[in-house]
């Protein structure tokens, strides 16, 4: 039975791979042609195509063939799908975790020869990013679409309840919750919301695993407190949970004063009329937030879409991509995280912090930023773990309980058993 479904993922992928490479051949016949297979939809899509189309303008031997692929979900399924008969495009979006297993398929070449190459400032990148995308002190992949979680606030319903300045603190934004509730409620989030706990184990001082990623943190001190916080919220009623991004549609309906969204949530809720912003969010024992997002790799294992030229003229497009104007560019259109320091040195982003704090309470959290494991076994991990927290909410045992669930299964992953 394995065999058979094995032998259909073979199938669809060859075919997929021949559906997606064998027409227009000579569309762009003289030029080097790059497939770029990303998950950027909607208003992120478009402020995508157009840097694409400035840059095939700019670069008149080069054409970056963009090819939407729907969401992350479908891109991961096409990718894996695609890398088993070397039918992968030029360059993609990936995440940490694919990352990895890329690498172990042999079917990357490593940004590091092009950034070596070049001589790229790799300090003027912030630090967490290159570190995310480095694999045994090679750099593999590069930071593309990097979003910081923030707290979101209703303004008008904070200064309706008696709250007088926005939360920096677990304390007091519990307390803020709390007076919320009296006419509205505190907040909503979603049940497997992992990014919003994971921050708040950082926050009470914790960790999630250990640096090789080898062994487990969570059964902690900080990991009972962390989600002893979120449960507290649904036990006393000062919030609700939903599924998915609906936390935001609550926001926006103002039914709820605060939520911990990602920085790039604001560009989906652009239509609000009353007064809000955006905040950093409240600390524990230390300031901490978690950078998420995917970043870019090259693939090696295509001769029809991998040449020596095919990978030299991406990474022209992701060194152009990354330059200072261009991710202050990105950044400003999107809310994503400019990769660069020198992005906040740039007259449009000067400018622009002048009168977006929205961007501004992401990008002042970066000083002090992480990310998440990155193991190929950390993905499976962190489904479960979102079960297991939707299980905390509706079960109401002891927060240890379920800690010490969250921590056997993450061990057992890492360890690969």
């Amino acid at each position: 039975m394995k065999k058979l479904i094995m032998g259909i993922v073979i199938i669809l992928a060859l075919c997929f791979s021949l559906f997606t490479t064998g027409c227009g051949e000579n569309e762009h016949e003289g030029k080097t042609v790059v497939v770029f297979w990303h998950a950027m939809g909607g208003t992120l899509g478009d402020v995508l195509n157009d840097m694409i189309e400035d840059f095939n303008e700019q670069n008149p031997e080069i054409f970056i063939k963009s090819e939407f692929m729907g969401n992350y979900g479908t891109l991961a399924q096409k990718l894996m799908a695609s890398s088993m008969v070397n039918g992968t495009p030029t360059m993609s979006q990936a995440y940490e975790n694919w990352t990895h297993n890329f690498i172990e398929g042999e079917i990357l070449t490593p940004l590091e020869y092009f950034i070596e190459k070049h001589n790229v400032n790799i300090k003027d990148f912030y630090e967490p990013m290159i570190l995310s995308n480095t694999f045994d002190n090679v750099i593999y992949s590069y930071p593309f679409n990097k979003s910081m979680p923030v707290m979101y606030v209703n303004l008008d319903m904070l200064k309706e309840v008696g709250i007088e300045k926005i939360p920096e603190t677990h304390v007091e934004l519990m307390e803020a919750y709390k007076k919320l509730s009296t006419k509205y409620k505190g907040t909503a989030f979603s049940a497997k919301d992992a990014w919003n706990f994971f921050c708040l184990i950082l926050q009470n001082g914790g960790k999630l695993t250990n640096p090789e990623e080898t062994e487990a943190y969570f059964d902690s001190e900080a990991g009972v407190k962390s989600l002893n916080f979120l449960m507290d919220v649904i036990k006393n009623d000062y919030g609700f949970l939903t599924q998915g991004y609906d936390h935001q549609t609550e926001f926006a309906a103002k039914k709820v004063g605060l939520i911990v969204s990602s920085s790039v949530s604001k560009a989906y809720m652009n239509d609000i009329t009353f007064n809000w912003t955006a905040a950093p969010l409240p600390s524990a024992k230390k300031k901490a937030s978690i950078i998420s997002g995917t970043n870019v790799v090259i693939f090696n294992n295509n001769p029809r879409n991998c040449s020596e030229e095919q990978q030299e003229a991406a990474w022209k497009f992701i060194d152009w991509f990354t330059q200072p104007e261009q991710t202050a560019h990105w950044s400003i259109k999107t809310n994503y995280m400019p990769v660069r320091k020198s992005a906040l040195e740039t007259e449009i982003m000067i400018n622009h912090l002048k009168t977006d704090e929205f961007l501004k309470a992401a990008l002042d959290q970066l000083p002090y930023a992480d990310y998440e494991p990155k193991s190929g076994r950390w993905y499976q991990s962190r489904q479960e773990i979102g079960d297991i927290l939707e299980k905390a909410f509706i079960e109401k045992k002891d927060a240890s309980v379920y800690i010490k669930e969250i921590h056997n299964m993450v061990n057992k992953a890492l360890k690969g058993e």
